[in-house]
């Protein structure tokens, strides 16, 4: 049991809902309404899942070894290492996690017909320990970083899928551009979320952030400076949500209003969002905006829901 916790199984289920939804709510029905014919089958797809989820509870192990002593202060009682967990069982739990995350990836790769594909996992495994060592300490970069990780779950099922852009025939042009429209709009609303979630995240945690000498943006830029780009990110994000819904409207063959009405109702979330930020005075508060974006990013992936009902 102390080894699931440290592997955050809410967030690696995350994940893999985020991937399974990705594939079976968009992809699979886009591909079948068009005629397009999927490479992996379901359960090479689950394969794939598990890569994924593999490499991410690396992630966490890692960085729970590289940040023993900021969380005994930003977060006391919570990192399972040195008290629960050895640190040598630790980076044995990190070396299996990862490596068998990247066997599963080598043979997702090899499934959809492309060994190149692995590097997305190569790329993932590597960026994850380096964050975790170094490039957290970054002003911005490691924000950066983690944000662009969490969005490849977004658009990994996709990448996966010759179908959609190793395309045969002219008409299959059009279906590939539906998908990719799709799934590029959810990877940087997750990209987008992801981010401001990080920074402020490095403003609820100064204290410890400090002790390590961390070069985060709040630490750098100072409090307000840290903020202002969060809001002008939700701001960005808003405005992605209502391009969203403008395209919605456009569609010829399906009665989009309430796919528009479940956006507006994200577009809300997003408000109340940077309402809840621009208030936010004292690590508490901050923890608490940090909590409700995490509510936002779940209720945009739902939207994946809708979506497929109206569409498909």
């Amino acid at each position: 049991m102390k080894y699931l916790s440290i592997l955050r199984p809410v967030n690696l289920l995350i994940v893999a809902v985020t991937m399974l939804m990705m594939r079976f709510l968009l992809i699979s029905p886009a591909a079948a309404k068009f005629g397009l014919q999927l490479t992996l089958t379901n359960w090479e797809f689950c394969v794939l899942i598990l890569s994924c989820v593999l490499i991410a509870a690396g992630g966490y192990v890692v960085n729970d070894l590289y940040d023993v002593a900021a969380d005994d202060v930003n977060k006391p009682g919570v990192n399972l290492i040195g008290r629960v967990i050895s640190t040598s069982h630790g980076w044995w739990l990190y070396a299996w996690t990862s490596g068998l995350g990247l066997l599963a990836g080598l043979f997702s790769s090899l499934a959809a017909g492309d060994i190149k594909l692995i590097s997305i996992q190569i790329v993932a495994a590597v960026s994850l320990y380096l964050y975790a060592a170094s490039l957290k300490r970054i002003t911005l970069l490691g924000n950066v970083l983690v944000a662009i990780i969490v969005a490849l779950s977004v658009v990994t099922p996709a990448v996966f899928e010759p179908s959609v852009y190793a395309l045969d025939r002219p008409a299959d042009w059009y279906a590939a551009g539906f998908i990719w429209t799709w799934v590029l709009i959810m990877t940087l609303f997750s990209f987008l979320l992801t981010l401001v979630r990080e920074i402020v995240k490095d403003i609820e945690d100064q204290e410890g952030d400090k002790l390590r000498e961390d070069a985060t943006i709040a630490l750098v830029w100072g409090t307000e400076a840290a903020r202002g780009v969060a809001i002008a990110l939700l701001t960005t994000t808003l405005g992605l949500v209502i391009w969203g819904a403008i395209l919605m409207q456009g569609l010829p063959y399906v009665n989009g209003w309430g796919l528009i009405a479940y956006a507006a109702g994200v577009a809300l979330l997003l408000v109340v969002d940077s309402i809840i930020l621009l208030r936010a005075g004292n690590k508490k508060q901050f923890h608490r905006a940090s909590t409700m974006l995490k509510v936002t990013m779940v209720a945009g992936l739902l939207f994946l829901v809708f979506f497929n009902i109206n569409i498909f």
